[in-house]
């Protein structure tokens, strides 16, 4: 009966060690054999396979994707369990599959909501490969699977991915943006910000808005309406609705001339099933020299790291700096320099990419796989143009030899903006940058065997690659690279070689060129390996734990670590503390304690004018005239205090009717010099005085510490500020100077958010602020003077100085914490 029914019999224990996995293969493609570092980084893993969380850092064109396969696969002949294997784009999934099957590895993939070979996935016979939007997607159809192992290819971009996923976005002009905009409007008027507001409204991008957590908590059911009418749980944001519909007032609201953005402000990723602990997770990338973003997304401090030795991936470069003092003219040099070659510029925005559409095409959303072929196989001098493309975009070996990097790349989240531009927490802002510059270079070296040229265009990019707290965060090689090519930028300004010369000789493959490089590269000098401050690592772990508690709604835990966060961070990076203190401040609400929310929410507005203050909450004057401390700016106005109250609020309604935009500066500008007196400050008009200087100095001596104003309140749109009107402030930084030598500077423009001319180089600390924040600095000045008399304790210049605190008009907080645009930010305003 059963004789010939046939059954087959197990065989041999599948191999689990990837090599010997490599070893069993049937190679039919590209690959021949495994490359040493590659060796290197699976014997390593293999040793360390019993940890979670493993990064494996390897060299672009290093041959990362095999490593990640043979691992993966290795993942489930040990478990016999499923495994994935995430890529950033469908195209990339396209290519690992392909390199899969080159190896004869039993793959399946899913895109598009489709699957090939899904039985491979199925019967754990290998992995599927697919996009990390499908697996983060709020209706993922992976949730319903058990999965052991997930490889993150470019695991360096799985931040910005999961932010999109979490993330609900309304575009300038929609239904939905209108109506949100038109009800919290009221809120951002009472709150000198209705010049923002219009900024936004005619979609000026570098205009931003955030809505503080106590006035979203206050009109969450408001919003909900709106969200629910505009049909968010059936648009294109209903897969990030489906994370964060319970959780809206968890959430920050930003705006900004582009449109509305809703995101977590610390990503729960502890509630997705990939993060579980019997998960095994492997990070591959080439772009991670440091953790901060590994620890802020994931909350993990110290994960397994295996950095491979060995050359793969380590592509000769020549970095090229055309002359020019103005970006304008770099931008004609790198057309002349790369008229009749093949060549990719990458660009941060739309708008920096109509500088460079007359000589090339831009690959936008409408381009596929196909037209990126077509670029490939091309031998002419055609330009590709990517537009904040630092990632997913292949074009290796001869397909491009040249890429033109214009401009520094910026972050396409409304949420990073508002912390590094708004906020300026600068600390975690020079490793993403980096991130996203070797990402950039990574379009066209793809392999040791790669040799080309990276034409640098724009000021501020040029200053940053310059400064050694930011390169520190690229590879050594990088590094040196970057250095080379300033030293031969001198010797080109000198006459020593021109760069034709160099262009020529490193795509020819020159040898004269070859033998000066390997002679001078390794004599170039790299910065530290660490340049991140201690305390940050710990900080970050304490902000993951401490969102995490409050996105449980566990109040009582999330006090408890938000408190400990802003007394750690207070002493390292007050603006940073400013931010934890505001949702303390939301936690103390959420226990309906208002007098506590109110002196948190109170603390942090005065460190940072953006996030806010609200109304209608009591006051907390009882803790004035406790502390017994006094500086020059409280003594000086206790002074004027007693010897002009109280004629001098007749002063404040006169000074307050001449803050304004106007045809004529100088009624502006005689109110600011007495706004800095009445502020106990020294203040003078240099400019009208003696000829020279500033329109307004403001001084305080003690501090060693003064503002630098020039009032250009008769400009309004469509002027510009051209570059008279910021280069003065070079000659004004030489006059304080010579006048005070060693005093901390602050420059500011007084005007309103106005393009700055490309001809423009600023300087890098100058900043435009609107005429709202010093009418706001005149009203809570006016009500100093008023609390001081209407308090009924003894008077003197310790009362002051606690009004002074309370209001956060003390020096120099009252000008640090105004909400400001670096004049840099305004060369580059984006209009998709």
């Amino acid at each position: 009966m059963f004789d010939k029914v046939s059954i087959r019999k197990a065989g041999k224990k599948t191999a689990v060690d990837p090599l010997e996995i490599f070893n069993g293969l049937t190679l039919r493609g590209t690959v021949e054999n495994i490359w040493a570092p590659q060796n290197e980084a699976l014997v390593e893993w293999s040793k360390q396979r019993e940890n979670d969380d493993i990064i494996v850092e390897m060299n672009t064109g290093g041959g990362k994707t095999l490593v990640g396969l043979l691992i993966a696969q290795s993942i489930i002949n040990e478990h016999r369990e499923k495994v994935l294997y995430l890529c950033p784009t469908i195209q990339l999934v396209e290519q690992a599959a392909k390199r899969a099957s080159e190896c004869g590895l039993l793959v399946s993939t899913y895109v598009n909501s489709s699957w090939t070979n899904r039985e491979h996935f199925d019967r754990c016979d290998g992995p599927c490969i697919t996009t990390y939007a499908a697996l983060f997607n709020g209706f993922s159809i992976f949730n319903r699977e058990e999965i052991r192992g997930y490889v993150f290819d470019d695991g360096h971009v799985v931040e910005g991915i999961l932010r999109d996923c979490f993330t609900l976005k309304f575009k300038h002009g929609s239904d939905a943006f209108d109506e949100i905009i038109t009800l919290f409007q009221p809120f951002f008027e009472d709150s000198y910000q209705s010049e923002i507001v219009n900024d936004v409204r005619s979609g000026k991008y570098e205009a931003m808005l955030y809505l503080p957590q106590f006035e979203l908590r206050r009109e969450k059911e408001k919003l909900l309406e709106i969200l629910r009418r505009n049909n968010v749980a059936d648009d294109d944001n209903k897969f990030a609705w489906n994370h964060i519909k319970d959780d809206l007032v968890r959430c920050c609201l930003i705006i900004d001339g582009s449109g509305i953005e809703i995101t977590p402000p610390c990503l729960p990723t502890h509630r997705l099933n990939v993060f579980a602990a019997e998960s095994k997770r492997v990070y591959l990338t080439a772009t991670l020299p440091i953790k901060t973003d590994f620890i802020r997304t994931f909350g993990i401090e110290a994960p397994t790291s295996i950095t491979p030795s060995g050359k793969s991936g380590d592509a000769q470069r020549l970095f090229v700096f055309p002359e020019g003092e103005e970006d304008e003219k770099q931008r004609e040099e790198a057309e002349n320099l790369i008229e009749d070659k093949k060549g990719c510029i990458i660009v941060p925005s739309y708008k920096a990419a109509e500088e460079w559409n007359h000589i090339g095409e831009i690959f936008d959303k409408n381009c596929d796989e196909e037209f990126l072929e077509s670029f490939r196989g091309r031998d002419d001098n055609s330009k590709l143009i990517l537009v904040a493309r630092y990632d997913g975009v292949d074009l290796p070996g001869d397909s491009c030899r040249i890429l033109i990097l214009c401009r520094t790349p910026s972050s396409s989240h409304h949420f990073d903006k508002f912390l590094e531009n708004k906020l300026q927490v600068s600390v975690l802002r020079s490793s993403k940058t980096a991130i996203r510059i070797i990402q950039a270079i990574g379009r066209i070296f793809r392999s040791n065997t790669d040799h080309g040229v990276v034409v640098v265009t724009g000021n501020e990019l040029r200053r940053w690659l310059s400064t050694p707290k930011n390169i520190v965060h690229f590879p050594s090689l990088l590094q040196k690279q970057i250095k080379l090519g300033e030293e031969l930028k001198r010797n080109v300004a000198l006459g020593n070689i021109a760069y034709d010369d160099l262009v020529e000789g490193v795509l020819s493959g020159n040898p004269e060129w070859d033998n000066f490089y390997s002679e001078n590269i390794t004599q170039m000098e790299t910065e530290p390996d660490q340049f991140l401050p201690s305390w940050i690592s710990e900080i970050l772990l304490r902000e993951k734990r401490a969102f995490q508690k409050l996105w449980e709604s566990d109040y009582q835990a999330a006090l408890r670590l938000f408190s400990k966060l802003c007394e750690e961070t207070q002493r390292q990076d007050i603006r940073l503390a400013s931010w934890y203190r505001h949702w303390l401040g939301f936690v103390y609400e959420e226990l309906d304690d208002h007098i506590s929310a109110f002196r948190e929410y109170r603390k942090a507005a005065n460190t940072r004018a953006a996030l806010g203050l609200p109304k209608n909450l009591q006051d907390l004057k009882a803790s004035i005239g406790k502390q017994d401390i006094r500086t020059q700016q409280s003594t000086n106005i206790f002074r004027i205090f007693e010897s002009s109250y109280p004629r001098i609020l007749r002063d404040f309604d006169d000074l307050r009717a001449d803050i304004i935009y106007g045809d004529k500066t100088n009624p502006c500008e005689e109110a600011l010099k007495q706004l800095g007196e009445l502020l106990g400050l020294e203040a003078s008009r240099p400019d009208k005085e003696h000829k020279t200087g500033p329109d307004v100095l403001w001084i305080d001596h003690e501090s060693k510490s003064l503002l630098i104003l020039e009032a250009k309140t008769d400009k309004s749109d469509p002027a510009k500020y051209r570059k008279k009107d910021v280069a003065q402030f070079d000659d004004h930084v030489r006059y304080v100077n010579a006048k005070f030598p060693g005093y901390e500077k602050f420059l500011v423009i007084l005007g309103r958010n106005l393009d700055v001319t490309a001809s423009c180089n600023p300087h890098p600390d100058l900043r435009i602020v609107n005429i709202e924040q010093f009418q706001r600095l005149c009203d809570i000045a006016k009500e100093i003077y008023k609390d001081t008399q209407t308090l009924g304790k003894s008077k003197s210049d310790c009362l002051v100085y606690d009004w002074l605190e309370f209001r956060g008009a003390n020096w120099p907080r009252c000008i640090t914490n105004m909400q400001s645009t670096l004049a840099i930010d305004l060369k580059e305003k984006p209009r998709d």
